[in-house]
């Protein structure tokens, strides 16, 4: 078991140290599956021990997530060792995906400037299991293809918790509106419209191939209900 001497003020770095331990690679080394990816977890620190959540395992058959927790004794010297029993690995619970697809998007045509085309990446893990999501228009897309960019959390935790609680509250959205959509917001939008202005206010849900993207912003004021709708088709 290794033992460091440490000044307890130096728990942050001390912190991160360990992390890379156990990551297992040195800094500049070309990782080849197995491998850890700390960066990508949730990091916390309570009393004298330290939580990842959400860590990814990779392997060379794929991706998986775990909770691990590490936690120390301290010496009255202020020595720190392992605590017997440590550390605790559990598999994370499933990631949510609210039936989401990555892919390419095709919307309806504008006559003027072409097809709406996107892109839809993700998922990606989250706090609390929830995931991460975004699109960008695709290759060839018309120049008014709206959302051009967008970001959206799935989150199933109470409106109070989520990522974008602040502005979901202000804007006025019910509980019953806040449970039927997954919500984000979109990037700058270079065409002029008031439904689909810069940073929109998203919910969007997905029902087999069609990914409905809807806008609670008009006119760069975020509504209660919505104010337009679009759809997209898987291809």
């Amino acid at each position: 078991m290794s033992v460091f001497r440490m000044n307890l003020n130096l728990w942050p770095r001390f912190v991160m140290f360990v992390m890379v331990l156990l990551a297992g690679g040195a800094v500049g080394k070309a990782q080849t599956p197995p491998y850890t990816l700390f960066q990508n977890s949730t990091l916390t620190g309570a009393g004298n021990t330290v939580t990842a959540t959400w860590l990814p395992v990779i392997t060379a058959s794929g991706t998986s997530y775990v909770n691990l927790s590490i936690q120390f004794d301290v010496a009255p010297d202020g020595t720190l060792t392992v605590t017997p029993g440590y550390p605790q690995v559990v598999p994370a619970p499933p990631i949510l995906i609210s039936k989401f697809r990555a892919g390419t998007y095709a919307g309806p045509s504008n006559i003027y400037n072409g097809d709406f085309l996107v892109t839809v990446t993700g998922p990606g893990a989250t706090v609390g299991g929830a995931t991460e999501w975004s699109l960008a228009a695709a290759s060839g897309a018309s120049s008014c293809t709206y959302p051009s960019d967008a970001w959206w959390y799935v989150f199933n935790g109470a409106m109070s918790q989520h990522p974008l609680a602040t502005r979901l509250q202000a804007a006025g959205i019910s509980q019953q509106t806040y449970k039927a959509y997954m919500w984000g917001y979109s990037g700058d939008y270079s065409c002029n419209t008031v439904y689909w202005p810069t940073n929109t206010l998203l919910g969007l849900s997905q029902m087999g191939k069609t990914l409905s993207i809807t806008s609670f912003t008009h006119s760069g004021q975020d509504q209660a209900s919505p104010v337009d709708m679009i759809p997209y088709i898987l291809q």
